[in-house]
């Protein structure tokens, strides 16, 4: 269980998509006091092109959570604002966006992505439907920190699960779930300052398309 210390740090948790709901939902049950979400602004969608907010920003919004919606993260008057709330730790999941050194800087304790792949396979957009149109037998998700290269920085870690003929959305929802466990687990870990990272192997690495 997290200490009452890391309950009361700054947490931006960075999304967009039905992926990151879970672990949204986890970090407000274990009664973590001061979370702020990152996320897309609202754009013209579905059949009518209403402009709608994105799923976790529905979810936020619904349950009060402070939500920031900036086009540009890494524009410097963002950053400003950011440096304002003296932010301690990032967690980011299905973001979409690009960070900046100077963004991701902003956080004093540092930050986790969470990868719905096995990294190094499967970098890039669409870790999810790549492993099941290559035939993979196992996926996972991995814990990793962000660098300037997309997916590439060292890893805090990994769960592996066995593919079993699901569809994109069921393994989405699996995997999904695996994060949020994970997050649970390490998150006091690294906000303690205790985590450790391995570099990822290079000749390893494939790209989702």
């Amino acid at each position: 269980m997290p200490s009452n210390e890391n309950l009361n740090k700054s947490i931006f948790y960075a999304g967009s998509d039905t992926f990151s709901v879970q672990t949204l939902q986890r970090l407000q049950s274990l009664k973590y006091k001061r979370i702020t979400v990152l996320t897309s602004p609202p754009k013209r969608q579905g059949r009518g092109m209403k402009i709608k907010n994105n799923p976790l920003a529905e979810y936020a919004t619904q349950h009060d959570l402070e939500t920031l919606m900036p086009i540009n993260p890494n524009n410097n008057n963002f950053l400003v604002k950011l440096a304002e709330k003296k932010p301690d730790a990032l967690i980011t999941s299905a973001y979409g966006k690009i960070l900046s050194e100077a963004f991701l800087d902003s956080f004093c304790l540092g930050n986790i992505n969470i990868h719905p792949s096995l990294l190094p396979r499967w970098r890039g957009p669409s870790p999810i439907e790549s492993a099941l149109l290559e035939g993979d037998k196992t996926t996972g998700v991995t814990l990793i920190q962000m660098t300037d290269k997309l997916d590439a920085g060292p890893i805090y870690q990994q769960e592996s699960i066995q593919l079993s003929g699901e569809n994109s959305k069921a393994l989405s929802k699996k995997l999904s779930m695996l994060a949020a466990d994970m997050i649970e687990e390490f998150l006091p870990v690294f906000l303690d300052g205790n985590s450790t990272a391995k570099d990822q192997d290079e000749s390893l690495v494939t790209y989702s398309k």
